[in-house]
Formats: structure tokens, sequence, C-alpha cells
């Protein structure tokens, strides 16, 4: 008798439905998954992990910095180089700051040699620092995923050398992309004789570049160092597809919009 009310749950268990997607799952699930979450953040020390990767990140400012100046010494032309630095400088800041950065960079524009020693040093500190925040988002990742790290030293650091060199050349275009924005990105076009076409076109294309950019450097991270067991897949890289898809509906929302506007202004046109 036991045996025939256990066949008789087996195919009701069998054939219960399963949800698809979030929107089905009940409101108790929900609940379930945050208390595991909270739970996997305090026994994992994520916050810890955090704040190390934050450290690493503020530590490759300061470098990066130095490789800027550096470049600015090293393609610089002196008085031209100088002059259009110090009216962006102007257009944004006091007086003060113009007297303030003028002796550095001329001093900077003025001297390539030494601009060519501060870049060789910036671009070692540069990488240093960041190739610290890429070793510890893998040994980050390693403990979330309770995986031990099975490359050898001769394989990984080469490795992580050239994925930390990718990272400090897309995160620098990510940084200068931020920084040229309204007031400041007319001022450049300005120095560089751009027109306004230029800079319409850069104010509608820089946000879905930036979030491509953004896509690609953690894609590459993920897909890099967050390693699981063998023959395991990397569920963390497949966040990116889904990024993909809104950027691609994002990208025609702005499109029809641009597309629209222009139809009105020549429309208002006399």
């Amino acid at each position: 008798m036991a045996e025939t009310e256990q066949g008789r749950a087996e195919p009701s268990r069998a054939t219960s439905p399963s949800p698809e997607r979030p929107s089905e799952l009940p409101a108790r699930s929900w609940f379930g998954a945050l208390a595991r979450s909270v739970r996997g953040i305090r026994e994992k020390n994520l916050t810890d992990w955090a704040a190390a990767l934050t450290y690493y990140a503020v530590l490759a400012m300061f470098p990066a910095l130095i490789v800027f100046v550096a470049l600015v010494g090293v393609f610089g032309q002196y008085p031209q180089t100088t002059d259009a630095i110090l009216r962006i400088v102007g257009k944004l800041g006091p007086k003060s700051a113009v007297n303030t950065f003028r002796q550095p960079i001329t001093s900077v524009v003025r001297n390539k040699s030494g601009a060519v020693a501060l870049l060789s040093v910036g671009l070692v500190g540069a990488l240093w620092s960041a190739s610290g925040y890429v070793g510890a988002f893998m040994r980050a990742s390693n403990a979330i995923y309770e995986v031990p790290e099975g490359r050898r030293f001769y394989r990984l650091r080469p490795l992580q050398l050239l994925v930390t060199l990718v990272m400090v050349l897309l995160a620098a275009i990510i940084g200068l992309s931020v920084v040229a924005t309204g007031p400041l990105a007319r001022d450049i076009g300005h120095e560089l004789h751009l027109g306004s076409t230029a800079l319409t076109i850069w104010d509608i294309a820089k946000w879905p570049v930036l979030f491509v950019l953004v896509v690609t450097m953690f894609s590459i991270l993920y897909y890099t160092f967050a390693t699981t067991d063998s023959g395991g897949s990397r569920p963390a890289g497949l966040w990116p597809w889904w990024c993909g898809s809104w950027l691609r509906e994002g990208s025609r929302s702005m499109w029809r919009t641009s597309v629209r506007t222009t139809r009105r202004m020549g429309r208002s046109a006399p």
C-alpha cells in the first residue's frame, strides 16, 4: 500500500511545472534567495574582497596620472600644447589654477628626456598597481567559487600581465571619455578644430561605447580568472550577453530619437 502511494506521488512530483522565468517564482523563493545571498556574503567575506579591490583601484589612479602627464610631455609641442591645456584649465577653473599648472606643464613639455623617464616610471607603476587589482580579482573569484587555483605560475603570470595591459588601456579610454563631456568636450573640440556635428555625434555615441568597454573589461576578467571545476562553465561570464541585448535595444531607441529630433528640427527650420 505504501509502495502504491509512493508510486502515485512520484509522477505528480515529476509532472509539476517548474518556473521558467524569475517572474514565475513565488515570493517565498525570493526571500530564500535573499537570505542565502546575505549568508554567502558573510561567510565568504565579500566585503573584505571588495575593500581589497577598491584599494588596488585607487592605487592605480596615481600612476595613471603620471602616465598622462608624461604623454603630454612626449608628444606635446611648445607652446601650442601648453597654451591649449592652460586655456582649457582657465575655462574650467579660476585663474589661480592656470598660474599653478603653468610652470609644471611648461617644464614637462620642454624637457623631452625627462618626460620619457617619467613615462617609463609611470607605466611601470601603473602596470604594477593594476596587476595587483587583477591578482586580487583572481583570488576573490576563486574564493567565491570555492575552487583552488590550479594553473602554474609560469602560465598564470604572463596571462595576468597581458590582461593587466589590456585593462589599463581600456580604463584609460573610459576615463578620458567620462571626463571629456559637457563644456570640457566643447573646449577640446574647439582646440582640435572639430565642428558641432562631431561633438553631437560624440555626445550620442559616447555612452553606448562606454557601456561596451565596461562590459568588455569585466567579460575578460571573468572569462580569464573566474575559474571553476575542470570541464565546468563560467556562469558569471554569461551576463555580458544579457547586457548586450539591453545595449542593442537602447541603441535602437537612441537612433530613433535622434532621427525624430532631426526631422523636427528640419521641419521647424525656415
